[in-house]
């Protein structure tokens, strides 16, 4: 599996600081970019021109005082000003910038082709300079045009929204991002053409989320995969603290085995880290009739 940038090399800082136009991103271009890459409509050209020269997708707000980013104006002029013709063909711009903001565009309008847009950034994996709050930072392309379209929908619409549903199974399909394949399988109960991707993910690819996926809506059809999952994770787990951790050990408790109870009480007693969340696991412990982990 390619691992993600998901990315975050983030720079935070304690106090917003204004910040030059000029970019830090490389302006190198592959070729397999460059055959892909589409002119200007020469209409638009002030407006691109604009956004390529500050080169940094900025959110409505930045900065201390949480005021409109120059960038994020340039933004909605583009989307004012432009058909969607234009917009689909501005996301093969040359300037990551300004094909980015493309698609934000498109993804406030609702195109029904989103789905294509967003597979093609996928391919392209192109990064762009982000710039939200207080926070500068580098992202994917395909990330930030998903996001724009998930929070652009209450979350009552999200499980049947037609257009996002499209955009999760590509994540599925690609696992190009383990934060979009996270919130993917959070979205909806996918139906049963779905469920060996899922399968996939979960046991091959040893992806957390899909395995608790099934846990939650499959359990009774992989009881022994899953098993057998979680005791590798458990047994093979440092972070002992960690929400992850503890869903862990309550789903394994969901088996009411003396076996899987015993594995579980040996790895407490082991690693006691646990311990500075002790409330959290005293409570998971004595709901499954566990009241001193040393007598056990």
């Amino acid at each position: 599996m390619k691992k993600v940038l998901y990315i975050t090399l983030i720079v935070m800082f304690f106090s917003c600081v204004e910040k030059n136009n000029s970019s830090s991103l490389s302006s190198q271009v592959t070729e397999k970019q460059l055959k892909k890459f589409k002119e200007t409509p020469e209409r638009l050209s002030e407006i691109v021109s604009a956004i390529a020269k500050i080169n940094e997708l900025q959110a409505s707000q930045i900065g201390i005082g949480g005021e409109e980013g120059e960038n994020y104006k340039n933004f909605r002029n583009l989307k004012a000003n432009s058909t969607i013709d234009e917009l689909v063909q501005l996301t093969a711009n040359k300037n990551e910038t300004v094909a980015t903001y493309a698609g934000w565009a498109l993804a406030d309008t609702n195109y029904s082709d989103l789905k294509t847009i967003f597979n093609n950034f996928i391919l392209q994996e192109t990064i762009v300079e982000t710039y939200s709050g207080c926070i500068i930072s580098e992202d994917y392309s395909y990330s930030s045009i998903y996001y724009r379209y998930y929070y652009n929908l209450n979350h009552s619409e999200r499980a049947k929204d037609k257009i996002l549903f499209q955009l999760d199974s590509s994540i599925l399909s690609s696992q190009n991002s383990e934060r979009l394949l996270q919130i993917a399988l959070e979205n909806r109960i996918y139906d049963e053409s779905y469920i060996d991707r899922i399968e996939t993910l979960a046991f091959e690819k040893q992806n957390t989320d899909a395995l608790f996926y099934l846990c939650k809506w499959n359990k009774s059809r992989y009881a022994t995969e899953i098993r057998s999952e979680l005791v590798r994770l458990l047994e093979s787990t440092d972070n002992y603290t960690s929400n992850y951790f503890y869903q862990v050990i309550d789903e394994l408790f969901d088996y009411k085995d003396f076996e899987t109870k015993q594995i579980i009480v040996q790895k407490l007693k082991e690693d006691r880290a646990w311990e500075s969340k002790e409330n959290r696991f005293i409570y998971l412990l004595n709901e499954n009739n566990i009241y001193n982990i040393d007598h056990e």
